[in-house]
């Protein structure tokens, strides 16, 4: 005799801010108005809080291997729109469509070789869509079991140099999604790199929710003031979606500036 499943409501959770790890959780009386809230989560005195990004049905999950909702902070206002959309993008809502359109078009993903955090979830997108993942990750990293075992090849390396220096070279293109202080200093240093003409790949930022909009007001400051060619800041190339931005890097020749530009800022 077959016994039906039963439906459960799943709580996903963003936790462990910034690396914002999404983690599932039983709903308990959670409903869609609780999306944006702040939440408790975990058994006893094991508890963690984090933000209620989604909620979903299932009836593959065992609830007896979920931990609940402790409590929804309802006295609390939900968080605004966009900041929930970010914190939806950065737990992987939009990783599994980018790392799925990546391998749908061939294209292999070279990254700093993580299992956690926001680049961690987009190698296991692009894993398991059946893309091709290659990591470089300093040794020092990798001795902290951060590396992620999964990946096509891992390659191991002594420094944060040479691992930008390794994944510069086995790139065709640099894609760069929202993140911290590494992620703008990695994207300006090849873009940088691209204006001494020691590359000629495409550079582009995934602009989620206009994260990245202060950074292009700035490049355009930076023209204004002259600073910066405007030749130079063609360079940059940015849209809102991973689709088409994929599609822009794809059918986009290498951008060229003219020789003069080794001369300018």
């Amino acid at each position: 005799m077959c016994t039906a499943k039963s439906i459960l409501t799943i709580a996903r959770v963003a936790l462990d801010l910034p690396l914002v790890q999404p983690a599932e959780y039983l709903a308990g009386d959670a409903d869609a108005a609780d999306i944006g809230r702040i939440v408790r989560v975990g058994f006893g005195h094991r508890q963690h809080t984090g933000v209620l990004i989604g909620l979903a049905e299932s009836s593959d999950l065992d609830p007896a291997k979920l931990k609940p909702l402790v409590a929804l902070r309802r006295d609390l206002p939900p968080l605004p729109p966009r900041w929930l959309e970010m914190m939806q993008f950065c737990s992987g809502y939009y990783q599994y469509p980018l790392g799925e359109a990546m391998a749908a078009r061939g294209m292999g993903l070279v990254y700093g070789g993580g299992s956690i955090g926001l680049m961690g979830v987009l190698a296991d997108a692009a894993i398991s869509a059946g893309g091709e993942v290659i990591g470089v990750i300093p040794a020092f990293l990798n001795e902290l079991e951060i590396g992620h075992r999964g990946v096509t090849e891992l390659r191991v390396v002594d420094s944060m140099h040479e691992r930008k220096a390794l994944m510069a070279e086995l790139s065709d293109a640099f894609l760069a999604l929202p993140g911290g202080f590494g992620t703008i200093e990695e994207f300006c240093e090849v873009l940088t790199w691209a204006q001494l003409h020691l590359h000629a790949k495409p550079c582009a930022l995934l602009n989620t929710c206009g994260f990245f909009d202060p950074l292009l007001a700035l490049f355009d400051q930076q023209v204004a003031e002259g600073f910066l060619s405007a030749a130079n800041r063609a360079l940059v190339l940015a849209g809102p979606e991973p689709e088409p931005l994929l599609d822009r890097l794809l059918s986009l020749p290498p951008p060229r500036v003219p020789s003069t530009s080794l001369l300018e800022t």
